[in-house]
């Protein structure tokens, strides 16, 4: 299953980047390599997959995906840490308990770590608009 999904990942990329590719073409010059725009750039096409597109695909899907799967991760915490407080002792409670914050608190600094880092090339893609 995990080689199906990332053989199905690494085509749909293959496929999502190619544009990235007929936008410039290089040709080598006497001191360095010049390149220059296609048509391609400068369609209405290019300019709807490099805004929208790239705001849809490499931000808001990943932040949704990544804050649905840490949230229901969260909710399993929660029902498993009040089954267990209904069968375990209190020293045993403590311990659990503490891991279990741990590791929320660890989920909920993934995605603001995501935010954070993705925000850099948010704040490029509305420049660019």
């Amino acid at each position: 299953m995990a080689l199906k999904t990332s053989a199905a990942i690494t085509i749909i990329s293959i496929l999502y980047n190619l544009p990235r590719f007929w936008i410039s073409r290089g040709y080598p010059g006497v001191v360095q390599v010049g390149i220059y725009y296609s048509t391609v750039y400068h369609s209405n096409f290019f300019r709807f997959y490099e805004t929208w597109l790239d705001f849809f695909i490499i931000y808001a899907i990943p932040l949704a995906v990544i804050t649905i799967c840490n949230t229901s991760i969260c909710i399993k915490l929660k029902v498993f840490s009040s089954r267990r407080k209904r069968m375990a002792s209190h020293q045993d409670l403590s311990a659990h308990q503490e891991r279990d914050n741990r590791l929320t608190r660890m989920l909920i600094y993934v995605v603001i770590e995501f935010l954070i880092c993705s925000f850099i090339h948010l704040t490029q893609i509305i420049h660019d608009e």
